[in-house]
């Protein structure tokens, strides 16, 4: 509704403003109060035209998630399914864990946790799509391996939007 009043405020004022040129700068006053109060309106009262909200982290499904490595920071991609019916996904963020383990096998439990940080992946996924993904983490004071490296993640929150 706020919307269309400041369309029809924003036509009279400029039709105004055209028919009498007498009272155009009165006119062009009015338009430009009308676009600063609708503006504090909308800053101020929440609304906007998409409705943003938190979307359940387990509606952001993961797979074919991979680790590629440089000093000091990693990259983990992949692909993000939204299985959520009706929201679009926006971002996750995701928590990222180094470990040093004594073998390949070994459980995570058995491992040293050499380095965490959690990244954020913006993308845009349509309620009930697929698109890849890609997070960078950074990774300082990291000590050199004594096993052989293994990794996991998890998202921790996603934001989504209900318009578009």
């Amino acid at each position: 509704m706020p919307v269309v009043i400041l369309l029809v405020v924003l036509t009279v004022a400029t039709a105004v403003a055209i028919l009498y040129p007498q009272v155009r700068i009165a006119a062009v006053a009015v338009i430009v109060v009308f676009l600063g109060l609708t503006g504090i309106y909308f800053t101020t009262s929440g609304t906007s035209l998409t409705e943003e909200r938190k979307l359940d982290v387990a509606s952001v499904v993961l797979d074919d998630v991979g680790l590629s490595a440089a000093q000091g920071f990693s990259r983990l991609s992949g692909r993000v399914t939204n299985a959520d019916a009706t929201a679009q996904l926006r971002s996750f963020k995701i928590d990222l864990r180094l470990f040093d383990c004594p073998e390949e096998q070994s459980a995570l439990e058995d491992c040293a946790v050499i380095a965490e940080d959690d990244g954020i992946a913006r993308v845009d996924v349509p309620a009930g799509q697929t698109r890849s993904f890609e997070s960078v983490h950074r990774f300082t004071d990291q000590p050199p391996l004594k096993g052989v490296l293994r990794w996991d993640f998890r998202v921790l929150d996603a934001d989504a939007s209900l318009g578009r």
